[in-house]
């Protein structure tokens, strides 16, 4: 019986949101980011597609808030949920919600009108443009995906280095820039590697 890695560096644990800092480029900075959002009336979106870091950067944007004294309510949206009546807790502060394209058109409108006269904050992921201000597109290029590879096996440096950065580029070619497929096909290859060695 073939037995795979006894760690492997591609457990979620070790890249899940908030396990690697988001990689900003540009002289882009999270406090930047949030002060864009204060300067549009507390009011944001990160769009993006699967696995291209709209989590990660909503938790250093959440970071920065709590550091700046804002109280933030964070509700993580599931598959199919469309009417979450818990966004409308009575809370006073920002609102963040991550995916909120599950929502229902109804309640979308009805909660941005409500946060509004509320004078809450109202912050969101997204796969699709849902209009409020734009703070920032996500996407995964080939130097991000493989810094963000290096900087998951710099995690634990005693285990072998068993994927090379060509790995890397080709998957994330492969699942049309979605670095978390790629993540979970590192994974196996990882355990196909160490059983193989």
């Amino acid at each position: 019986m073939t037995r795979g890695a006894p760690l492997n560096p591609f457990s979620v644990r070790f890249h899940e949101p908030g396990a690697i800092p988001f990689r900003f480029r540009n002289g882009e900075s999270a406090e930047g980011l949030w002060q864009r959002f204060v300067a549009y009336g507390r009011r944001g979106e990160i769009v993006g597609l699967h696995g291209t870091g709209k989590t990660t950067l909503l938790c250093a944007l959440e970071s920065v808030a709590r550091s700046a004294g804002e109280r933030v309510h964070t509700v993580t949206l599931h598959d199919g949920e469309r009417w979450p009546l818990r966004l409308l807790a009575p809370r006073r502060g920002t609102l963040i919600i991550a995916g909120a394209e599950q929502l229902a058109p109804a309640l979308w409108r009805g909660l941005r009108g409500w946060s509004r006269f509320a004078g809450r904050g109202l912050l969101v992921t997204t796969h699709r443009r849902l209009g409020l201000p734009l703070l920032r597109e996500t996407a995964v290029d080939r130097e991000t995906a493989s810094w963000v590879v290096d900087t998951v096996l710099a995690q634990n440096p005693h285990l072998p280095k068993l994927v090379s950065s060509s790995t890397v580029s080709e998957e994330l070619a492969r699942c049309n820039g979605n670095l978390r497929s790629v993540l979970f096909f590192l994974y196996d290859q990882y355990e196909e590697r160490w059983s193989a060695s």
